[in-house]
């Protein structure tokens, strides 16, 4: 049991015993008798807080009966005190005034007449400087009254729990009540009612130095890190800009989880030019804001860490606060952390752009800045560290250095088996592992990588796992918690490929125009860049594309280069060999099995595409027996069959006859998490998997000019008009109508476009 839920027992225990008053309900509510010497301490609930008020003849709209309930906390003796200052009209804009103020200071003063001591002055002075009274907040407030006071006191020798209680059972205490849709705010105690902390405050001494108390405060406070809600609350009420900065990008992680409500109340509302000079405030408030809102979404906040969860929504605005930035907003920063942070926000602002290349420079730059500041002894805090390098490695992964930014993600990686809610260090662990689970395979992820995910790209690590032993159900049922909000993580890619291989072993050709349709909501900008997320959706459109036999037109995608995967070159091998083009096949499978900058996964599919050119070609048996080994070998270093399952059924069953005794079978098997899947299991699975790519198809490459003259044959328009239109000659246009005539084989118009038609060439 904790001291503040026994506080209550405490008090009510006391007070009754010494005949004070009977708790009966909550604390602080209804505490004092309603006749005797304390009965202008009392506190009613709301009801019957405002038909007091109806009997007493005040009328009083509904916003102003809830603000002067909140304002007075139900204390009667206040409410009268203002009513009688201000009218029933205009409370909201009155009641800061002066004659309001002095109102509740008379009213405080003759409670203290009738029930005050000297130490107890003295610590509700202080609570009434306080946003959450705690006994430790209470003891610092108490050391800096007395330092800046500069007058013997003995109250800063008093136990803060003593005077807790005491402050309780005189109803100048309420219980904090946590803001809608949080169960328990961290650092959890009472709070001073605002009217009667505006009428303490009259009682500090004469001449008292109020900044010189605010300075002294913050000073106290600063030794506790269990007081970060109250060092951002009293940071912001003393002005004191650099300070709050320094809390905000030190321990960034702690203000948007454990403590969002306090810096939401530091952070609203800052002036302009704070804003301008401490472009982080913004950001931070921003995605503290986004972070209220969203609490009561379950399935969004259990998939993403609540330190990443909700950028997304708030990046046009973090887009907006960029491009008022100026250009050497860096040397303006003058710590790391600021700098740190800062620059984290400005990446994801850029990533969310698509603006990959400008990502990338900007963390080559606030890397020497965060130097520079560290040859100042201007040290980093880890948390400002970790969130700086994963927006660093995010960057460079989406631009399509994925190796790059593993490295990144390894220098923030610690994953916690314990954690129930993922962290930055957390994601970025599983993050790395994903990259390398996808290029190098299971050998290279750490075995606690696959535990049972807390994040997304858990999920996704096991199902590949699951994938490379072709165990699709099982893959299936470790993404289905997550698949919903991947297109708003930050490696997207990298899960949408995992899916692409599940939807073709499933037969689920329906998954690409609901993902793409996804995909261009929400991803628009990383569509139209040449980073990661471009290139992955292209060879996911070029399998697809393989898949219905349509080679033209996932020829038409193999223009530019990879994305860090291998993917648009695997297009371009499958092509040749599909077309019977085995001599090209081999030509492409070879040059990038020997790519040392290839993914070793990558280089496992295209041993085992040259392979099987070579075997269809039948010029050397010998080397495709030799070629299907070194596949077999690379599959075995991977830990994966998915390359074998993925060969067209002609080439597959000629794999399996000549690898029918090769050791890597039981090599994969023995990878099994649950140590009971068998080599002849293994090789059965992939035996009955089901023929993703067809085993040739017809090819007609035709250039970029015959296919548009061929698209413009089926309006009804004459070559002379199609010219025309092209602004090209005439002889011109007929002699591209001709070469793709006979391409196609055929001989006029019409059989043309059925022919178009036939192959898929005029689709999309």
């Amino acid at each position: 049991m904790t001291w503040f839920s026994r506080a209550d027992d405490w008090v009510k225990d006391k007070h009754s015993r010494a005949g004070l008053f009977d708790l009966e309900g909550p604390l602080g509510l209804d505490p004092f008798p309603v006749e005797g010497p304390r009965s202008r301490f009392r506190r009613l609930p709301r009801e019957p807080f405002l038909t007091t008020l109806a009997e007493e003849k005040w009328e009083l709209t509904e916003e102003a009966q809830s603000f002067l309930f909140s304002f007075t906390c139900g204390y009667l003796s206040l409410a009268r005190t203002i009513l009688n200052v201000t009218g029933p009209h205009g409370l909201r804009d009155l009641v800061s005034g002066r004659a309001v103020t002095a109102a509740l200071g008379r009213e405080i003063t003759r409670w203290w007449d009738r029930l005050g001591t000297e130490q107890l002055q003295q610590a509700a002075l202080c609570a009434s400087t306080l946003h959450t009274v705690t006994p430790s907040a209470l003891a610092a407030a108490l050391q800096a009254f007395t330092v800046g006071d500069q007058t013997p006191s003995g109250a800063a020798k008093a136990d803060p729990q003593q005077l807790v209680l005491e402050l309780l059972g005189l109803g100048i205490l309420v219980p904090v009540e946590p803001p809608k849709g949080f169960s328990h705010i961290p650092g959890e105690g009472w709070r001073v009612p605002q009217a009667i902390a505006e009428g303490l405050k009259l009682h500090f001494p004469a001449g008292f130095g109020y900044r010189k108390y605010r300075a002294a405060l913050l000073a106290c406070l600063a030794d506790r890190r269990d007081l970060l809600g109250e060092q951002l609350i009293q940071a912001r009420r003393a002005a004191r800009w650099e300070y709050l900065v320094e809390l905000v990008a030190s321990r960034y992680h702690e203000v948007l989880t454990d403590f969002r409500p306090q810096a939401l109340v530091a952070l609203d509302r800052l002036p302009r030019s704070v804003e301008q000079q401490a472009p982080l405030l913004r950001f931070i408030r921003l995605h503290i804001s986004y972070l209220f809102r969203s609490h009561a979404q379950p399935r969004v906040s259990a998939t993403r860490p609540a330190t990443i969860q909700g950028l997304p929504a708030v990046a046009a605005e973090m887009v907006m606060g960029v491009q008022s930035l100026r250009p050497d907003f860096l040397i303006k920063l003058s710590t790391s952390n600021e700098a740190a942070v800062t620059a984290g926000y400005m990446m994801f602002a850029y990533c969310a752009q698509g603006r990959f290349k400008e990502a990338v420079d900007l963390g080559h730059e606030a890397q020497r800045r965060l130097s520079v500041l560290a040859s100042q002894d201007n040290q980093l805090s880890k948390q400002a560290d970790d969130f700086f390098r994963f927006h660093r490695g995010v960057a460079l992964c989406l631009g399509g250095s994925l190796t790059a930014g593993a490295e990144q993600f390894d220098l923030v990686s610690a994953p916690d088996l314990s954690a129930k809610r993922p962290t930055v260090p957390q994601l970025a662990a599983d993050y790395e592992a994903l990259i390398w689970g996808l290029m190098s395979g299971d050998r290279t992820v750490r075995r606690e990588s696959l535990q049972p995910p807390v994040t997304a790209a858990g999920g996704y690590l096991r199902a590949l796992r699951s994938l490379d032993l072709l165990e699709t159900d099982e893959a299936e049922r470790c993404i289905a918690p997550f698949e919903d909000s991947v297109t708003v993580t930050s490696l997207w890619p990298l899960m949408v490929v995992i899916e692409h291989w599940i939807s073709l072993l499933k037969v689920d050709d329906r998954w690409w125009n609901r993902r793409f349709t996804d995909l261009q909501r929400q991803r628009t900008s990383h569509l139209r860049g040449k980073g990661l997320g471009h290139q992955a959706t292209r060879y996911m459109h070029g399998e697809l594309l393989l898949s219905r036999g349509r080679l033209q037109q996932a020829k038409a995608l193999v223009t530019e280069g990879g994305a860090g995967l291998g993917g648009i070159e695997l297009v371009e091998a499958r092509i040749w060999l599909m077309a019977g083009e085995f001599g090209r096949a081999i030509d492409v499978a070879e040059k990038y099995t020997y790519d040392m900058q290839m993914p070793v996964r990558a280089r496992a599919h295209f041993r085992l595409l040259a392979a099987a050119a070579r075997w269809a070609e039948g010029s050397d048996h010998k080397q495709a027996e030799r070629d299907f080994a070194a596949g077999a070998e690379i599959c075995a270093a991977v830990g994966t069959v998915l390359p074998l399952a993925l060969l067209p059924d002609r080439y597959r069953r000629e794999a399996l006859r000549i690898l029918a005794e090769h050791p890597f079978w039981e090599e994969i098997a023995s990878r099994d998490p649950r140590g009971s899947l068998t080599a002849e299991e293994l090789r059965q699975r992939v035996l009955g998997a089901r023929s993703v790519f067809p085993s040739q198809a017809t090819m007609v490459d035709l250039t970029s000019r015959e296919m548009e003259v061929l698209k413009s044959l089926r309006s009804n328009c004459s070559m002379q008009q199609i010219a025309a239109a092209e602004c090209r000659a005439l002889s011109t246009v007929k002699k591209q109508a001709q070469a793709a005539y006979r391409k196609l084989g055929v001989n006029s118009r019409e059989a043309a476009l059925q022919k178009a038609h036939e192959l898929g060439l005029l689709n999309g």
